[in-house]
């Protein structure tokens, strides 16, 4: 060929456009900002520390504008699996429409920031992440997250909650409560303390059993998945290591010396710390939710194989007699009775006080639900529902223990047949994907991915796993995963259209708008965190003023001056939040009592009336709002403030109807009014019910 035909041809090849540019970067930017999240996900508890949950959120909504670009210049929206896609959507819409019907307007809004940022992960990992090498990556992320959690979890059974316990006893001896900050007391830390169970970041040793279980999946598949190349790939390393050119896999012949330290790692993680972590979890849900995943493996691998090898069959009925062993064991069941009774398993299980707990929350959703079958009382609103409703004898939570119950609580009978129905095709598409001859390179990875999904949905009717931002990331994220495997009759579930300019803009500007009110919620709720931080260490407890720790009168009134530019700031930024408004009302009561100020009293009944407006099924805040207008009464002389607080009393009492201390708080404000007769009635409730009232 001349050099003139050469020239020519060189000019008439496709110079690349600046668009094929934002799609390479686009897709690069996704997947590793994906990464990041799924990676750094586990270590922060969503539960304890509510406003680092908005950092996560925000990275998923630009994830989702990066994709939105690259569907904008492409000019063309597609979908995978309409069917999960539309379930998700229709389940969204859902939750997002009881804001309307909400018991708590402020909670709704805030649970549907956390379930659009689920649906926004699972559509950028569906429609993004569709290659073997991006699916074994995002694996890969979250096995390497979990063997550092799991680290962590060993270290803390065997020096930190050793350390821990002993400086809650010096704090106790000593009433100093400096030493107990960064402590959780309120979350149940001191009965872990003494039950010595594991729960690594998660704070609950269930929620942390459950963590354990997914990864016990992923590990399992990941092993499934690459076993012949690490067979392949030690066999010829320790024959030869000179001759990995010619007898390993191209993808690892070039980085064959950086990926054995990541494979021996997870290797370890599925073969020793994560059994061992479960184990210490003490979680009779976690060893539930890994048995079924072990289940799941062990039938795709049967169904695959026909007929079954001996060898494997004799391993199977095997490790079903140690799981047998392990359950009919003392203290596998029982472990939170003290003494333990050698007795039968089946009463084991009646007198377990996990079990019984858990029966009186379902009673009391199941009342919730008879009372709101159709709408339910708010996304997110359990918690605020739940002392109206808490049955006799049962415990004060904020978590039903029952996703599905849950969900049924709190969207109504239309909710839970949409959450029930993206699941069902979930199973419909787990099947279809991992079913014989539908792809055996990447059925290993497809059986973790679902078997994982299982488990979550197993543990979820004893446990609260959607709930909680850590594992709800990680399994929607698996969903999406789960969806991006190829299937050979996947073009049929594809759903495309038209994408053009005005609607990539307008998609564009509701994500920046979505962005905008993520950053005032996350504002709001951290002024709220650190004025109560800064409240409860001017404030001491009963248990320091026994000890004989002196407040300074000084620093609680400076806290509490600065707490209230903090909190008004708050509502400046999230005005729905009933906390923030409680707070406030409260704080401006302490100042009036510690000041003499009626203006700050009456500012006082004007914040706690908003905040029973917000939240008006909350016993609390009617409780501060009767202490307000007792205060203003005593400060005025008025006798109507006394019957507005008579009256702001009983409907605390009639909002949390089963705790005793409202009932005498009732009685001390009828003898004050010299109604002796409604004053002893009160009395002798209150006395029956603390026969039966439980505290944590």
């Amino acid at each position: 060929m001349t050099r003139k035909k050469k020239r020519k041809l060189e000019k008439r090849e496709a110079v690349p456009l600046v668009r094929d540019y934002i799609y390479e970067w686009s897709d690069h930017l996704i997947f590793a900002g994906t990464l990041l999240i799924l990676f750094f996900r586990p270590f922060l508890s969503g539960r304890t520390y509510p406003q680092y949950n908005h950092f996560f959120h925000m990275g998923v909504a630009i994830l989702a504008i990066l994709w939105t670009v690259k569907c904008w210049r492409k000019g063309r929206l597609e979908l995978e699996s309409r069917l999960t896609t539309g379930f998700l959507l229709a389940f969204v819409l859902i939750c997002s429409f009881t804001f309307f019907t909400s018991i708590n307007r402020g909670a709704t809004l805030r649970y549907m920031y956390e379930i659009l940022s689920y649906t926004l992960l699972f559509g950028v990992i569906a429609n993004n992440f569709r290659e073997e090498s991006s699916i074994k990556g995002v694996v890969a992320a979250m096995l390497a997250s979990a063997f550092l959690v799991n680290v962590y979890g060993i270290v803390q059974r065997y020096y930190t909650l050793e350390m821990t316990r002993r400086t809650v006893e010096m704090a106790m001896a000593s009433g100093n409560e400096e030493l107990l900050l960064g402590v959780p007391l309120g979350f149940g830390i001191l009965h872990r303390l003494e039950s010595m169970r594991v729960f690594s970041t998660f704070l609950h040793p269930n929620s942390y059993a459950l963590f354990l279980g997914i990864v016990t999946s992923l590990s399992l598949g990941w092993i499934w998945s690459m076993h012949a190349d690490m067979r392949q790939f030690l066999r010829a390393f320790f024959r030869d290591p000179m001759s990995l050119n010619v007898k390993t896999p191209t993808f690892l012949r070039s980085l064959w010396g950086l990926l054995i330290p990541p494979l021996i790692l997870l290797f370890a993680v599925s073969c020793v710390l994560i059994p061992w972590d479960l184990w210490l979890t003490y979680s009779r849900g976690g060893w539930v939710t890994a048995g079924v995943v072990v289940l799941v493996f062990v039938m795709i691998r049967f169904w695959r194989r026909k007929p079954q090898p001996a060898h494997q069959v004799i391993a199977l009925v095997a490790v079903g007699v140690l799981i047998g062993v392990a359950l009919m064991s003392v203290h596998a069941v029982a472990a939170d009775q003290v003494p333990v009774r050698d007795v039968s398993f089946i009463q084991r299980i009646k007198d377990s006080l996990t079990v019984l707990q858990r029966f009186s929350y379902w009673r009391t959703t199941l009342a919730m639900i008879r009372d709101n079958v159709w709408l339910g009382v708010g996304w997110g609103t359990y918690e605020h529902a739940y002392p109206r409703y808490m049955v006799l004898g049962s415990y004060p939570v904020k978590l039903a223990h029952n996703d599905y119950l849950q969900v049924w609580a709190e969207t109504g009978i239309i909710g839970l047949n949409a959450f029930v129905g993206l699941w069902l095709v979930f199973l419909y598409t787990f099947w279809r994907k991992v079913r014989p001859g539908a792809g055996f390179r990447f059925q290993g990875i497809t059986c973790g991915i679902g078997a994982a999904i299982i488990g979550f949905l197993s543990n979820s009717l004893v446990d609260f796993g959607l709930y909680l931002p850590s594992i709800a990331y990680i399994v929607f994220g698996l969903l999406g995963l789960l969806i991006a495997v190829p299937d050979e009759g996947e073009t049929r579930d594809r759903f495309s259209i038209r994408f053009p300019q005005v609607a990539g803009v307008l998609v564009v500007a509701l994500l920046c708008g979505y962005l905008w009110m993520l950053y005032r919620s996350y504002t709001g709720v951290n002024l709220v965190m650190t004025a109560e931080h800064e409240r409860n260490m001017a404030f001491p407890t009963k248990l320091a003023a026994q000890r004989g720790f002196e407040a300074n009168p000084e620093m609680q009134r400076a806290v509490l001056r600065r707490g209230v530019v903090l909190l008004e700031k708050s509502i400046a930024s999230f005005p729905l939040d009933s906390t923030a408004h409680h707070m406030l009302g409260d704080t401006y009561l302490r100042l009036g009592h510690m000041e003499n100020a009626l203006p700050l009293l009456e500012r006082s009944i004007e914040k706690l009336k908003r905040a029973v407006e917000l939240n008006p099924l909350s016993p609390y805040s009617y409780q501060s709002l009767a202490s307000a207008y007792w205060a203003v009464g005593n400060a005025t002389g008025k006798a109507d403030f006394f019957q507005k607080a008579l009256s702001a009393e009983e409907q605390a009492a009639r909002n949390f109807p089963v705790n005793p201390d409202y009932q005498q708080k009732l009685a001390q404000i009828c003898t004050a009014l010299g109604l002796s007769d409604e004053a002893e009635k009160h009395r002798e409730l209150a006395r029956e019910l603390q026969k039966h009232y439980k505290e944590f």
